[in-house]
């Protein structure tokens, strides 16, 4: 690799140019190709001419500064195509300090890329290539913050918190990267008061104090990604960190987006700001324990018992009466919006959401609810303003450590950040940012907690990603909706892109589809939008004959909790006479173990919702059957969807055309394409949904699945379908 690094510029004006392409795709043909690096020297590699046409794509897009849409589907092997010439760009120059961001949608694909990929290539080039990792800095833990934690424990933490702290303690002395993702006893989200505490913070890290020697490791994860030719990252930390990716010069630094359709959603998913009971209790828990002596302002007490700092105890036992109160204001607050509104579900399991705007009748019961959270908690914001300054006029052995300091400016920026989401509530009026309410039952009485999430992704992108980039790849199994790249670049902003950077490439499958796989569309099923409880009943009556007579490795893929449920309750007595087994997401169980579980049976039934639709890899006779229950359209209801469509109407477009149907399009073919993962894969699709068949907009979904759609007309045809396919060979 690294011997043969001669940058290229491929133009079609000059014979100089096409030769120099033609050495540039002999240079990769000798990785790609047959008896090159890869096939030498990794057992598993096979030739594939389509993963050479994406590398020579992508080589030339950052040679050009082009932005590259590259759809691959499953088998291409996109993760090399667009890894190696990243990694030929980032070393061409080595006096140049050039490096690749690499943005995925999940977690699962960044390890696979730094983990398994980099290797591989790293083995087979040799490459003198440095990769590194990096997350959002509430991913990792701080050692430092973790031992005063625990040296503090009596006067900071409950019997129950420091219980729940000891699975850190033997992972926090051998884990090397600190990331919180590699423990499985310990859940962040679950206990984010203790975690909040312990991981690594703008505040609590600040300074010389907190270093990756003294075990921030974040910072740790940092120095490694400056240093680095290729950064895995996510897109929710690229684009809520757009500043830090985007601040150097652009030549010397390129993005490759994989799993490029998952961008809006992610960054929406990120940047959605949540007002809660919980969430402000957690903030106070830092400062003082509700019924215990527990708390930073407690410790204070404990170290300033003499009249010396009696200017600093009297501030402290002011603050200690306003946190003790807000206790109680922040419960009542959302307790009292709770039963105000209408909106409560009737059961405890369900959650009602409505979309509130700026002035509306919902809002003004939000604003009269919450004003005396709003209130005191000023008061506790300022306090802790004055009562940062007095900590750190201390002298001599009244000064307070360095830990201490840091905490107390932690905790102090946490409760400004409260306030501010409680201001913005009452001030705010952002054309671009969608509002709304959750409210339900639990044991306790009705709840309710308030969201804000921004509607348009690419007005972010067009003022803080696209004037800073140069070259941009894009990959994904899924970027089109009816042979169009239209939303997925409406969506991040390009409509008013330089149309001469742009490039557009669709590859074919390697796999030999038109044998390997065939999709029915069983048009005698109700409609699920005219009847969708008769339709719900027709598909488990359909699925469950077709589990009965057709005993082979069966994925459903339900676009809802409550139908996975249904159906997983029908197929039961099914399952057991037959003696297969059956796994449901609707029965607990992590998606991994169901999956694993799910492989290890061969002929089981795997009833899923959203987790399933894809990032799944089932391979051979496990999954030869794939029903998908209905077209996977967004609930037009919920409220950022229900913004987000607005946006295209007020421009005079067709929110169905330009926004719904090509996202339920993208959703499908990402569904489908959990059937046919391997060359010697078989398999049918059911797609339960007659509207393929019946409408105008089923065409275009039809045209973007990868074989032709088959319509059947009754179930005892359908079942003659699918034994006719399995009796034939793969080559008949």
């Amino acid at each position: 690799l690294s011997r043969n690094l001669k940058k290229s510029v491929v133009s079609t004006d000059s014979e100089e140019d096409v030769e120099a392409s033609e050495q540039e795709k002999t240079r990769l043909q000798d990785i790609f190709g047959i008896g090159g690096a890869f096939e030498t020297s990794l057992s598993f590699f096979r030739h594939r001419p389509m993963q050479l046409a994406m590398a020579e794509a992508v080589e030339q897009a950052l040679a050009q500064n082009q932005v590259l849409f590259a759809e691959a589907p499953t088998g291409t092997g996109k993760s090399l195509a667009y890894l190696v010439p990243a990694i030929r760009w980032s070393l061409e120059n080595p006096e140049e300090a050039r490096q690749v961001i690499v943005s995925s949608n999940t977690k699962g694909l960044q390890d696979q890329l730094f983990k398994k990929d980099i290797g591989e290539i790293k083995l087979a080039l040799h490459s003198p290539l440095r990769a590194a990792v990096l997350k959002g800095r509430n991913n990792y833990l701080c050692k430092r913050r973790f031992r005063s934690l625990l040296r503090e424990a009596n006067d900071r933490l409950s019997d129950l918190d420091r219980i729940k702290l000891m699975p850190l303690m033997r992972w926090s002395e051998l884990t090397i990267t600190g990331d919180i993702t590699e423990i499985g006893g310990f859940n962040e989200k679950q206990h984010s008061f203790l975690w909040a505490q312990v991981a690594s913070d703008s505040q609590a890290c600040a300074g010389s104090a907190c270093s990756a020697a003294k075990g921030d490791f974040h910072r740790m994860a940092q120095d490694h990604a400056a240093g680095a030719h290729i950064v895995f990252i996510n897109h929710a930390l690229l684009m809520s960190d757009l500043n830090r990716f985007v601040q150097r010069p652009t030549p010397l630094r390129k993005f490759v987006l994989d799993e490029a359709h998952h961008i809006e959603r992610a960054v929406v998913s990120a940047t959605t700001q949540e007002l809660s009971a919980s969430a402000f209790r957690n903030c106070l828990l830092r400062l003082a324990d509700e019924r215990a002596a527990r708390g930073l302002l407690f410790l204070l007490s404990r170290k300033y018992e003499s009249e010396s700092g009696e200017e600093l105890l009297k501030e402290k036992e002011r603050l200690l009466d306003i946190v003790r109160s807000l206790f109680g204001i922040a419960r009542d607050s959302f307790s009292t919006l709770a039963e105000s509104l209408p909106l409560i579900a009737r059961e405890s399991s369900r959650v009602s959401k409505v979309r509130f705007k700026h002035g509306d009748r919902i809002h003004t019961q939000i604003l009269r609810a919450l004003s005396p959270l709003v209130a005191q908690w000023s008061e506790l914001s300022s306090g802790l303003k004055k009562l940062e300054r007095l900590v750190a006029d201390l002298k001599g052995e009244e000064k307070l450590s360095a830990e201490i300091l840091f905490e107390i400016k932690s905790v102090s920026e946490s409760v400004e950040q409260h306030g501010a989401k409680l201001i913005a509530l009452h001030e705010e009026d952002d054309p671009n940012v969608v509002s709304w309410i959750e409210s339900g039952l639990s044991s306790h009485g009705g709840w309710c907690n308030i969201f804000s999430a921004p509607i348009s992704v690419g007005k972010a992108m067009v003022q803080g990603f696209w004037p800073h980039v140069d070259s941009v790849v894009m990959s994904s199994a899924t970027l089109s909706a009816g042979q169009s790249f239209a939303h997925l670049k409406a969506s991040l902003g390009l409509d008013d892109f330089d149309k001469q950077r742009i490039r557009e490439i669709t590859f074919e499958s390697p796999f030999d589809l038109q044998q390997q796989m065939r999709i029915l569309i069983p048009t005698f099923l109700p409609s699920p939008r005219a009847d969708k409880i008769a339709h719900e009943s027709a598909v488990t009556e359909m699925v469950s004959r077709t589990v009965e007579d057709i005993q082979r490795g069966t994925l459903v893929l339900c676009t809802s909790l409550d139908f996975t449920v249904k159906l997983t309750e029908a197929l039961d007595p099914i399952a057991r006479r037959t003696n297969r087994a059956l796994f449901s997401q609707s029965r607990g169980g992590s998606p991994n173990e169901l999956l694993d579980d799910f492989r290890a049976e061969g002929n089981a039934i795997l009833v899923g919702a959203a987790s399933f639709w894809e990032g799944i890899d089932v391979v051979g006779d496990a999954l030869q059957i794939l029903v998908v229950a209905k077209l996977p359209f967004d609930v037009p209801t919920e409220p950022w969807v229900e913004a987000r469509s607005e946006a295209p109407q007020n421009e005079g477009h067709d929110a169905f055309q330009d926004f719904s149907l090509p996202v339920a399009t993208l959703r499908l073919k990402q569904g489908i394409g959990r059937l046919i993962r391997h060359p010697q894969d078989r398999g049918v699709a059911i797609i339960a949904d007659p509207r393929l068949m019946k409408t105008a907009f089923g065409r275009m979904i039809r045209d973007s699945l990868p074989v032709p759609a088959d319509a059947v007309q009754s179930l005892d045809e359908l079942m003659s379908e699918i034994e006719h396919f399995f009796a034939h060979s793969l080559h008949d």
